[in-house]
């Protein structure tokens, strides 16, 4: 049985899981961003994303795109920042929460770039997306899921990639990390966890599995039309990339002066 939790940028969802039996039977399949920026900024969740959930696959990292609006003057991503150093404070940047991925995102470009882009949090990605198409915001990070659509239809403009590698999808679109900010990286990575004290046989079991599932041409297949590229790393590997992530943010959000209740 499938059984979708929103709410708290899926934290929600990890707190069910992580006080469920631990029988190898519920799993969380989650895009992780959300506990890793939780965990770093020690906000209180009623539970620890690190200890009390087990890693078991990292199933992928999702590309993620640099938008404006279709009628924007802005053409490339080089305009943007051009126009944003010699303009501090005119620009606006709408993200998909006060502490998430793309504020995160916003803040590092404004630190790495020398820019001043003020942040306008919204209630998920999809809200700051009707206000970009409606001119409200000058530019957003989505994820492909999100913004293809829009592409697609002509409502707005690609001017970057905010995951550090290419995408088959975006043909001749630059990374951020490949116009001149080379540790640029905004993806969002999908992983599997279970609750703490499943065994580890039943853990590696999952692992094989899943790793083997992703294999599958059809799946491989889907993942690509929405832009998610598909891995396969053991829990060890997977847990050693969650720590990283979770240090990496404690320095930026300690670096930026973000705070999470």
């Amino acid at each position: 049985m499938i059984e979708n939790r929103p709410g708290a940028g899926g934290n929600l969802a990890g707190g069910v899981v992580a006080n469920a039996r631990a029988d190898g039977h519920t799993l969380l399949l989650s895009q992780y961003d959300s506990m890793t920026i939780a965990k770093a900024g020690g906000a209180k969740l009623g539970y620890d994303p690190e200890t009390d959930l087990v890693p078991v696959a990292q199933v992928g990292l999702s590309t993620t795109l640099f938008l404006v609006n279709a009628d924007s003057s802005f053409k490339t991503f080089s305009d943007f920042v051009s126009y944003a150093k010699d303009h501090p404070g005119k620009l606006n940047f709408g993200s998909n929460g006060h502490g998430g991925s793309y504020h995160l995102g916003v803040e590092q470009l404004n630190s790495v770039a020398g820019i001043s882009i003020a942040h306008i949090p919204y209630n998920g990605g999809a809200p700051s997306m009707v206000d970009l198409i409606a001119g409200r915001v000058d530019a957003i990070l989505a994820s492909t899921s999100l913004g293809l659509p829009h592409l697609q239809s002509g409502k707005v403009r690609l001017l970057a990639l905010g995951s550090a590698r290419p995408s088959d999808l975006y043909p001749g679109i630059p990374t951020i990390a490949a116009s001149g900010y080379a540790d640029y990286d905004v993806s969002l990575g999908l992983g599997i966890f279970v609750p703490k004290g499943t065994p580890d046989g039943l853990i590696n079991k999952l692992n094989r599995d899943i790793n083997l599932a992703l294999k599958d041409e059809s799946l491989q297949k889907q993942f690509a039309m929405e832009g998610v590229e598909p891995t396969t790393r053991t829990p060890a590997e997977f847990k050693a990339t969650l720590r990283k992530d979770i240090q990496e943010k404690e320095a930026l959000m300690k670096k930026l002066n973000i705070t999470l209740q």
